[in-house]
């Protein structure tokens, strides 16, 4: 079999064309075709070699994403959380820079009052989706605080060194 490229114009034959060496585009030709340019080129003429048939490769896959930009992902994702003691509470919660802020400032406000927000004898939290899920206690609140801000200062240690193991999913809360 003949091979023809546009990008390095020539004639390729894989028996002698060491591997590796032979263009990207190189396509294989009948051998009509190749007599036909070898004629092109015995006359003088400029072999033309926009005949050649249309190359048809799929793009190259793109790299894989580095254990950085998996871990920025993963905040993006949310965190996924279990509780063995409260089901209700059940949930893939936002973990963005946001969230953390209003996670931390009532995580914040019950460790100096003692109390949820607002005097709140229970307190409401929205996942990802949209549902609530009820925290029935300051401590069920304070776990959960703990929880996320752990899922993300592993992460942000993924980003800033570029190595580690991402945390499992989902994280087992009490």
């Amino acid at each position: 079999m003949i091979y023809a490229s546009t990008v390095a114009p020539g004639f390729y034959d894989p028996a002698i064309t060491p591997t590796g060496k032979m263009p990207v585009d190189a396509v294989p030709i009948s051998a009509a075709l190749y007599q036909s340019l070898l004629a092109d080129q015995a006359t003088g003429r400029v072999i033309d070699f926009t005949v050649l048939p249309p190359v048809s490769r799929a793009p190259p896959a793109p790299p894989a994403p580095t254990l950085a930009q998996q871990g920025a992902a993963a905040i993006a994702a949310g965190c996924a959380l279990q509780s063995t003691g409260t089901p209700a509470l059940d949930g893939t919660y936002s973990c963005d820079a946001p969230s953390q802020h209003k996670i931390m400032a009532a995580s914040l406000y019950i460790a100096v009052n003692g109390r949820f927000p607002g005097g709140a004898t229970s307190y409401a939290w929205l996942d990802v989706t949209g549902a609530p899920h009820v925290f029935a206690d300051v401590g069920a609140f304070q776990v959960f605080a703990t929880a996320i801000a752990d899922y993300v200062a592993a992460l942000d240690q993924i980003a800033a060194t570029n190595s580690g193991a991402l945390p499992a999913q989902p994280m087992v809360i009490a």
